[in-house]
């Protein structure tokens, strides 16, 4: 018989959890807080925000966000859209000077500030850090976007989550506003809502959690080419008041019309709603409507849900790399909510259904030809299809197998081992997942690069968090 999950019943259990949890490598140490209309219900850490140097955490401790950063940067978004001062439904490149999107299939000019934010753009995965002890330098947000704003599928096509949007939203505010990203987060966000231990951008080590790989070793600090969607730092305190501003109390910083636009669904997963503006968005979460983000990145994990018909935020804050964070969120709603808890137990015990893995139609069996396009030149690549769920890849001097060759809403899938030889590609080995839709006459899309950790996951060198570029990528049979 299969035992039940150990979901709390209560507060005191709730904290009980956190408690135990605290003090792993996963989770070095755990801030919490939990508010209802506005009044914090508890709050509270276990464990270290630095082991080092034992310093004990706190609901006041400035941990990294990760992308927890997205809200903060949507939220300063919409006050600008409330003002007059952006169009969120309207054209990004008629707001932009200099920086365009460009596009690889579809119309760059027609894709929108909103889907920008709500990761509809037609961007594709990207995620970039540059370590402090590492040679490597970060470029500026402009070399950046020349390199990689170019859209892979048509706007409003398809969701697919982009950190290098919220570099370009990052540069958009900029560019309208006059101030940094940091000046207008402290200015619209975290002056006006009492966030003072928040701010964004690189701080000192021992002001804020340190964060911990799974191997228990530190990071050292880091950057990004996507400081709107991953820089920021705040504590426990600071996050549900952002959460509570959210939800009409506290200080107002959206109209009652600002804050239901940035709550309302318009990024579509294939099977349902799962992003707003800066948010994801769950209709129906246990029997409630959820209102979320999560962080996960070197050394961070972290998550703000909130429940709007109970009027409540829930932060759960982390300085290792795990999923808990979400998983306590769904434990403090049940700790406060039985109808909650009835829901989520059974769901505990049901395996979550993995997307599907099709074989690929015969119609496309045999061998398509062309490139993958990079800064440094066009890397020749042909796709030898030769059964349903078999091919071979000629790749820049490279011949292998493709692993995981599989079928799904029109695109084929598949990954291997190769090196690009592209100077913008930082970190190496990695391994290149193809995302091609079938179009008219060829296949097209995506070749990501992503970094491969041989060693396992960690803090020390070699085993951090790595990157993710993508690229575009157009094959065609050779007779067409």
């Amino acid at each position: 018989m299969v035992s039940l999950p150990s979901v709390p019943q209560n507060l005191d259990e709730f904290e009980a959890v956190l408690r135990e949890t605290s003090g792993s490598d996963q989770a070095p140490s755990v801030a919490y807080g939990i508010s209802r209309r506005g009044e914090t219900v508890i709050s509270g850490a276990f464990g270290f925000a630095d082991r080092e140097r034992t310093v004990l955490a706190t609901i006041r401790t400035p941990y990294q966000l990760a992308s927890i950063t997205k809200p903060l940067t949507a939220t300063v978004l919409a006050i600008l859209a409330e003002r007059g001062v952006v169009h969120l439904d309207e054209p990004i490149n008629s707001q932009l000077s200099g920086i365009k999107i460009q596009s690889r299939t579809g119309n760059a000019d027609q894709v929108t500030v909103r889907q920008v934010a709500d990761h509809s753009s037609g961007l594709p995965t990207h995620y970039q850090f540059y370590y402090g002890d590492e040679p490597s330098v970060r470029p500026s947000v402009e070399t950046q976007l020349r390199r990689f704003a170019k859209t892979f599928t048509s706007p409003g096509e398809r969701h697919v989550y982009s950190n290098l949007g919220y570099g370009l939203l990052e540069f958009l505010l900029e560019q309208v506003s006059g101030l940094s990203l940091a000046e207008l987060m402290k200015g619209e966000l975290f002056d006006p809502l009492g966030m003072v231990d928040a701010s964004l951008g690189n701080r000192d080590s021992r002001e804020v959690a340190v964060s911990y790989g799974p191997d228990g070793v530190p990071y050292p600090p880091y950057d990004f080419d996507h400081r709107g969607g991953s820089a920021a730092f705040a504590s426990v305190a600071d996050l549900l008041a952002f959460g509570e501003a959210h939800l009409g109390f506290g200080p107002s910083i959206l109209s009652p019309g600002g804050l239901a636009d940035a709550h309302r669904a318009t990024s579509y997963s294939e099977t349902q709603a799962v992003y707003g503006l800066g948010w994801g968005i769950r209709a129906d979460r246990h029997g409630y409507r959820s209102i979320s983000h999560t962080g996960y990145m070197g050394g961070v994990s972290t998550a703000i849900r909130l429940i709007p018909e109970l009027d409540l935020t829930i932060v759960i804050l982390t300085n290792g790399q795990s999923d808990l964070p979400m998983m306590f969120t769904d434990y403090a709603v049940s700790a406060l909510s039985q109808e909650y808890r009835n829901k989520l137990v059974p769901s505990l015990l049901t395996p979550a259904t993995p997307l599907p893995m099709n074989p690929v139609p015969e119609r496309l069996f045999g061998t398509w030809s062309g490139s993958v396009e990079t800064e440094s030149g066009h890397r020749l690549l042909e796709l030898e299809i030769t059964s349903s769920n078999t091919a071979i890849v000629h790749c820049h001097g490279t011949v292998q197998d493709v692993q995981e060759l599989h079928w799904r809403s029109g695109r084929i899938f598949g990954m291997f081992d190769a090196d690009l030889e592209a100077s913008e590609i930082l970190k190496s080995p990695y391994r290149i997942h193809l995302d091609l839709s079938e179009r008219s006459d060829s296949l097209s899309g995506v070749a990501l690069t992503m970094t491969t950790l041989l060693d396992g996951p960690g803090g020390a060198p070699g085993k951090r968090f790595g990157n993710a570029l993508g690229f575009w990528t157009e094959l065609k049979r050779p007779n067409l």
